[in-house]
């Protein structure tokens, strides 16, 4: 829903004089008067020219020497043309606390404007293992950790969150198809720079990956690791095992490439055990056959190369 001025500025010329912001040295009733209307006048001229950010400088300037919840209203709509929909959500609601029903009904469709703003805005409860970390939404700071979590709300759709603190590995998140009034949780743990290091191993698409014996992704992984040696073994059907050690340091990153995985063995070649006749294995490759006697006892038979002879007709070795 975009702004419409004459709706939203209706209240500018309503303005409220409550007292001095400070006790002692109070301003004359007068001089706040002209100074609110001096700060609407130039709050609704750059509205009008599309300078948002000054327009709401001067209307949050404005509420604070006043108090009148009019500027409340033009602060939520100037947020709103911002995009800002969650701080324009908040002074919204704000403002329909603060007003009078008189100021309220001054408004067309108050109702209709509040939900329209609430269908575009969920709640997101962040959740972690430290507190007073930033949380910074598509890279911009928008509040702190709190424990055991902080509830925050967002724009509908899909968000990128970050955890950042200074002693710790920056958690991130990405928060899919969020619908409005939704309320959802997500859980990111920050590790300690002190005892942990991050581990990043990037393999081949498609391999499963474990770390310690334990799974943790395919193709690729990102976590924590206490400081140490740790065991990193990756499997992919059709292919061979790939097995290695890293040493994780506290504070560090240490990444792990592996770009192929070794061959398998032979004997896991679907050529390669092709039928079992009687008590020999053949192993058949190309246009060799090899006949290889199980270690069990029996008679000896007959045929017709005698021992101790080469036959010149015949199969050819």
């Amino acid at each position: 829903m975009r702004f419409r001025p004459l709706l939203a500025f209706a209240f500018l010329s309503i303005v409220t004089v409550t007292g001095p912001a400070f006790a002692a040295d109070p301003p004359p009733a007068d001089a706040t008067a002209e100074q609110a209307a001096k700060l609407k006048q130039e709050g609704t001229k750059a509205y009008n020219d599309k300078d948002w950010e000054t327009a709401l400088v001067k209307f949050q300037e404005a509420y604070a020497l006043t108090k009148d919840p009019s500027f409340l209203y033009n602060k939520a709509r100037t947020l709103e043309s911002l995009g800002e929909l969650p701080r324009a959500l908040d002074a919204i609601e704000e403002f329909d606390k603060a007003a009078s029903p008189e100021l309220k009904a001054k408004v067309n469709g108050l109702e209709q404007v509040i939900a329209g703003m609430r269908a575009r805005v969920a709640t997101l409860v962040i959740r972690s293992n430290v507190a007073d970390a930033e949380v910074r939404i598509n890279d911009r700071v928008v509040s702190k950790t709190k424990m055991p979590e902080v509830s925050l709300r967002v724009k509908v759709g899909t968000i990128k969150i970050d955890l950042v603190s200074p002693d710790y590995f920056p958690c991130s998140l990405t928060i899919n198809d969020l619908r409005g009034g939704e309320v959802r949780a997500a859980t990111c743990e920050l590790g300690s720079k002190n005892i942990q290091g991050l581990l990043v191993i990037d393999s081949v698409e498609g391999s499963q990956i474990s770390v310690d014996g334990r799974e943790v992704g395919t193709g690729s992984y990102e976590g924590y690791a206490r400081a140490g040696t740790h065991e990193i073994v990756i499997t992919k059907s059709g292919s061979g095992t790939y097995r290695t050690s890293v040493l994780v340091k506290a504070g560090e990153k240490r990444p792990l490439k592996v770009s192929a995985l070794p061959s398998p063995p032979v004997t896991s070649r679907w050529w390669f055990w092709t039928s079992i006749i009687g008590g020999a294995v053949v192993i058949a490759g190309g246009t060799v056959a090899t006949i290889i006697a199980l270690n069990t006892e029996r008679s000896p038979d007959s045929g017709t190369i005698l021992p101790g002879k080469v036959s010149t007709g015949g199969f050819r070795f």
